[in-house]
């Protein structure tokens, strides 16, 4: 399972944006995840309480910072990006987005 966070900042800042950048980075340190784009973070996630940790911390560092706008999914099972980019950024988004059977067994 997996979800995503998609930050911006209104307007725009670039050091508001690099802090909460840095910041959620800290936030996902032990997970696994990567960060295709600029502002987007795919996040392999099983938990949703971890999920939940996750974006309440974001909404306490928001409360500091009222032009972050960030946007989360739900927790998603399995799912197939589209889209182009480098080999080895579609191998780290496999990795978190491709279903794990061997949770199931």
């Amino acid at each position: 399972m997996y979800f995503t966070i998609h930050i911006d900042i209104r307007p725009e800042n670039p050091q508001t944006l690099t802090k909460a950048n840095h910041y959620i980075k800290n936030l996902l340190k032990g997970l696994y995840w990567v960060r295709p784009l600029k502002n987007l973070y795919i996040i392999k996630c099983n938990n949703v309480a971890v999920r939940m940790m996750i974006l309440k911390k974001i909404k306490e560092f928001r409360n500091n910072n009222k032009k972050l706008i960030f946007l989360a999914s739900p927790l998603i099972n399995t799912g197939n990006y589209v889209g182009v980019a480098p080999s080895d950024l579609w191998e780290h988004i496999k990795k978190i987005t491709a279903r794990d059977y061997e949770e199931e067994l």
